[in-house]
Order: C-alpha cells, then sequence, then structure tokens
C-alpha cells in the first residue's frame, strides 16, 4: 500500500480478543486514517482470530479464519493467549503466541 504522503508517520494497533484495527497518522497533520479490510469499504474490524488447515501450513486470519473455521484448527482469544506467554500445540507443534 503506498500511503499518500512522504513524512513520517506514526501506526497505531488497536487490540482486542474479539477484533482489531490498524491506524496510522502523519506526524505533520496528525489525521487519523484508519485501514479498511476490503479496499473501497469501511470495513476497519479485523476480527483476531487465525485457523490452520489440518497438516498443512496454510494460514488464515480476519475473515477468511472465520470461513475456513470448520476446515482447520480455530485459534481464538489471541491477545490473552499472547499476554498468557503459553506455548500453543497447534496440529503436532508448538508455537509461541
Amino acid at each position: 500500500m503506498k500511503l499518500p504522503f512522504n513524512g513520517k508517520i506514526v501506526v497505531g494497533f488497536d487490540l482486542s480478543d474479539m477484533y482489531s484495527q490498524v491506524s496510522y497518522a502523519n506526524v505533520d497533520d496528525q489525521n487519523v486514517e484508519t485501514i479498511s479490510s476490503v479496499a473501497g469499504q469501511e470495513a476497519y474490524n479485523i476480527p483476531t482470530v487465525l485457523c490452520k488447515k489440518i497438516g498443512l501450513n496454510q494460514w488464515y486470519y480476519g475473515k477468511e479464519a472465520l470461513r475456513y473455521r470448520e476446515e482447520g484448527i480455530f485459534i481464538e482469544n489471541l491477545l490473552s493467549l499472547a499476554i498468557s506467554g503459553e506455548p500453543l500445540q497447534i496440529d503436532g507443534s508448538s508455537f509461541q503466541p
């Protein structure tokens, strides 16, 4: 994605177990823009979930993870898992949150 300016920017992440958002602001004018997860739409909330296809190194996040949740290993509460720091066992492998 090409940003509409060449100056310095500040990037912010709003994280929760349910949804996440990504925003940025040009340091010079401080006009905050939130990034849509769908080009041309105002779809700002990204579901904070992952889904891994069983037996494959194929991962999905957000709305795609919700779409494939019945076909793979569905991981939710990602923020809480990261805060706990406990390794996750997913499809026979250990992952640090």
